[in-house]
């Protein structure tokens, strides 16, 4: 894990952003199922959830159009911010302003965003899916990605009950300190040598 993110001291959010959000990080691509992201948050919305949705990343001009499109349809363009790419040295600070990080990916490798935002001491809602319960494991909220209404539930919930919010911040900070690019280095190499029997 990039030491930049183990748990940052009080900062600003980017330029141009409010104090406090739901975040998103990454691709705008259809295998992040930000259109149900976008319904859970709408329906979240409905439930008296005030803080705006921060989508940061770039995409296809196409599907970027298609999501602004379907935040009209769903009443919450307003509450929507599409901040375009991210550089790498606002991260931190975006992360750690965010109330909850949301990433319901249908499909990852890893899910970097996921072990960034848990290192800032960011609440997770994440994919019951692919390799995130392995990241996440008991220190975030996972939600099938096909259930919009669950999605919408968790994000009232972590919103709304700052006991919860602050009980995950530190699991997150505790979970992501166990990740680090020496120790996958490490478990790498083992396998290696295991496979040409040198161990």
């Amino acid at each position: 894990m990039d030491e930049r993110f183990l748990a940052p001291g009080p900062t600003d959010p980017p330029p141009g952003w409010p104090d406090s959000y739901v975040l998103y990080v990454g691709s705008l691509a259809p295998r992040k199922n930000l259109a149900s992201l976008l319904e859970a948050y709408a329906g979240a919305r409905a439930q008296g959830v005030q803080e705006p949705l921060v989508l940061a990343g770039a995409g296809a001009p196409d599907y970027v159009a298609a999501l602004r499109s379907e935040a009209v349809a769903l009443g919450i363009i307003e509450d929507v911010i599409f901040s375009g790419y991210l550089a790498d040295d606002l991260l931190p600070a975006a992360y750690a302003n965010a109330r909850a990080f949301v990433y319901l990916s249908l499909d990852e490798g890893f899910g970097l965003p996921i072990l960034e935002a848990m290192a800032c001491g960011t609440p997770v809602i994440a994919s019951a899916s692919s390799c995130f319960p392995e990241i996440v494991g008991d220190a975030g909220v996972l939600v099938e990605p096909r259930d919009v209404q669950a999605q919408a539930r968790a994000l009232v919930e972590l919103l709304t009950d700052e006991s919860k919010r602050q009980e995950l911040a530190a699991k997150s900070r505790e979970r992501a300190r166990q990740f680090s690019w020496r120790d996958a280095a490490a478990q790498t190499l083992d396998v290696y040598l295991r496979a040409s029997g040198e161990r």
